[in-house]
């Protein structure tokens, strides 16, 4: 097929092509000596307004409803979609917007009720930094603090009692984090402290200070609704988070505490 060619295709069940673990409408591959171009670029789909009068389409691709599980997929590319003109609005959406962006789930020991849940904004711009959210609800999770100082918070009925990792593919080289209280925690140690470790194996009850740790943030006081700190250390790529009871004076289950961290990377 040339690369000037224009034409209506006109698909049934007998011309849909079926090659390999591949099944379609229509298949181009760039890699057939059957496409030349002696322009400038190379399109696998290119929608034109060309002649004069003609009206324009209303859209240049329609998935129509309930046709795909998947409306597009793309694999590895080196730009996935590129909004190389000026638009009044590059993505619309008719019902609320779901981005899914790859996050790591929290440990058996701190994952009840959704009590942990990423907000991930991703990397902003090819140059730009990687901003990330982590939101902590201490009652939702269902979690425990111990009287013992340096014990790790988590469900009493045990499991790695980890909140989240960070990763270099969705969090980058972590450079800074917020730690923002939006709740006062209570009937647990209101002195909370923030640790990193190489392990994932630490669970409730268990001192972190027997796992590869660092502390990158010691409370030393009790957290307050509107609290705002900044953690004095930093967690390297696939470390593990842990919240500990940073008092070690009250055993008790949360009924209130809220925490978000956000997490800012290159």
């Amino acid at each position: 097929m040339a690369a000037a060619g224009y034409f209506n295709v006109a698909l049934t069940t007998t011309s849909v092509i079926a090659s390999g673990a591949v099944v379609a409408g229509v298949v181009i591959n760039s890699s057939s000596a059957a496409i030349t171009n002696t322009g400038t670029a190379y399109f696998g789909l290119y929608i034109q307004d060309y002649a004069t009068g003609n009206v324009d389409f209303d859209a240049g691709v329609k998935i129509a409803n309930d046709c795909c599980v998947t409306g597009v997929n793309i694999g590895n590319v080196t730009t996935g979609i590129n909004f190389s003109g000026t638009a009044t609005t590059h993505i619309t959406s008719a019902a609320t917007m779901v981005v899914n962006m790859p996050v790591t789930a929290p440990g058996a020991g701190f994952d009840t009720a959704g009590g942990v849940k990423w907000v991930p904004f991703g990397k902003r711009g090819s140059s730009g930094m990687f901003v990330t959210e982590l939101y902590i609800d201490l009652a939702d999770a269902a979690v425990t603090s111990k009287n013992t100082l340096n014990d790790i918070i988590g469900e009493a009925a045990g499991g790695a009692a980890y909140v989240g990792q960070i990763t270099a593919a969705n969090h980058g080289t972590v450079v800074a984090i917020e730690i923002i209280c939006l709740e006062t925690p209570a009937t647990g140690d209101d002195d909370i402290d923030f640790y990193s470790a190489t392990e994932a194996t630490g669970a409730y009850d268990g001192l972190v200070t027997d796992l590869a740790e660092v502390l990158f943030y010691e409370r030393a006081a009790a957290w307050a609704a509107g609290d705002v700190k900044i953690a004095s250390a930093l967690p390297a790529a696939n470390k593990y988070i842990y919240l500990v009871s940073g008092n070690g004076d009250t055993a008790g289950a949360y009924s209130t505490g809220k925490f978000l961290l956000r997490i800012y990377g290159v």
